[in-house]
C-alpha cells in the first residue's frame, strides 16, 4: 500500500523542521537536497517545504514561529506579527492562492497572512496581510479603494480634484461605504503615460515600453502609501474615472476602472464597474 502524498509531505516536513532545530538549518537544507535526487521528490513539494525552511530560518525568533499540522486550515504556521497573534500560509506563488480559501477562519476572528518566499535567493520576499474586513449585510470583502477622479473646472475657470476613499463591496456595490476625501492635485494615468512619451518617445523606445508596463504598479504603490498614511488604514486598490466608447461615433459612458490592486484583490473583482462609484 503507498502512503498518501499528503503523508508523505507532512513526514519530510516533520524531518527538516526536527533537524533544523537539533542541527542546524544548514544541515536541513543539505538533506532536503539530497532527499529530493534521492527519492525523485516532486518539484511543488520541494519549492513548498524549501520556502517553509527558509521562512523558519527568517523568522523563528522575531515572529516566534511555531510549525503547525496544517490540517486543512492553510496554516503552516503560528506566531506573532504586527503585534499580535497571526497565522502563515507559506508560498512561493501567489498564483494558487485565493481569498476565500481563508474566510471560514477569517470569519472567526483569526488573522492570516501569506508569506512568498523567493528560494532562489533564500528570502522572504513579503508577508501578504490579507486580513480585509468583511462586508456586514452581505459577508463580502470591503475594500479600500482610492478613486482619483479627473481634474475639473469651476464656473470660473478654477481647477479642482477630489480623490476619495471608499469600501468597495466585493459582492454587491450598493453596499459600498464612503471612508474619506481628499482635494489634492494627483496627476492622472494619462498625464503620466504623456509625460513617458516626452521623455523617451523619439529616442529610446525600449525604456518606454518598460516604463509603461510598470506604470500602474508603480502609479498604484505610490497613491496607496500616500493614502494609506491619510486614513491610517491599508489601501487595496486604486482606480481612476475613464470613459469608454461604446460606438464609432464617440459614444460611451463614464466608469470607475481600477488600475492597481494589492495581492489577490484583483481575483475578488472586476477591474472596472461599468459606472461612476
Amino acid at each position: 500500500m503507498f502512503e498518501h502524498p499528503a503523508n508523505n509531505y507532512r513526514n519530510y516536513r516533520a524531518k527538516y523542521f526536527a533537524i533544523a532545530n537539533k542541527h542546524g538549518f544548514k544541515t536541513a537544507y543539505y538533506i532536503l537536497e539530497k532527499d529530493k535526487d534521492q527519492f525523485n521528490m516532486d518539484s511543488r513539494d520541494y519549492a513548498g517545504l524549501l520556502g517553509e525552511l527558509i521562512f523558519f530560518e527568517k523568522h523563528i525568533d522575531d515572529m516566534d514561529l511555531n510549525p503547525t499540522l496544517d490540517y486543512g486550515d492553510h496554516c503552516d504556521f503560528r506566531g506573532i506579527f504586527n503585534d499580535g497573534q497571526a497565522r502563515f500560509d507559506v508560498t512561493t506563488n501567489l498564483d494558487y492562492k485565493i481569498l476565500e480559501d481563508y474566510e471560514p477562519f477569517q470569519k472567526k476572528g483569526k488573522p492570516y497572512y501569506i508569506a512568498l518566499i523567493d528560494t532562489s535567493n533564500k528570502k522572504v520576499e513579503r508577508i501578504v496581510d490579507i486580513n480585509i474586513p468583511f462586508c456586514p449585510k452581505c459577508g463580502g470583502r470591503l475594500i479600500n479603494t482610492a478613486i482619483i477622479e479627473n481634474i475639473k473646472y469651476t464656473k470660473q475657470g478654477t481647477p479642482t480634484q477630489t480623490e476619495r476613499i471608499i469600501k468597495i463591496c466585493s459582492n454587491d456595490l450598493s453596499h459600498n461605504q464612503n471612508y474619506e476625501s481628499f482635494e489634492y492635485f494627483i496627476s492622472s494615468i494619462g498625464d503620466e503615460i504623456e509625460f513617458l512619451y516626452e521623455q523617451y518617445g523619439d529616442f529610446n523606445p525600449g525604456e518606454l515600453n518598460k516604463q509603461l508596463l510598470d506604470l500602474p504598479r508603480k502609479h498604484g504603490i505610490n497613491n496607496a502609501l500616500f493614502f494609506s498614511k491619510k486614513i491610517d488604514d491599508k489601501i487595496h486598490a486604486c482606480a481612476q474615472e475613464v470613459y469608454k466608447t461604446t460606438s464609432k461615433d464617440g459614444d460611451g459612458f463614464w466608469e470607475t476602472k481600477l488600475f492597481w490592486t494589492t495581492d489577490l484583490v484583483d481575483k475578488t473583482y472586476p477591474n472596472g464597474f461599468g459606472e461612476l462609484l
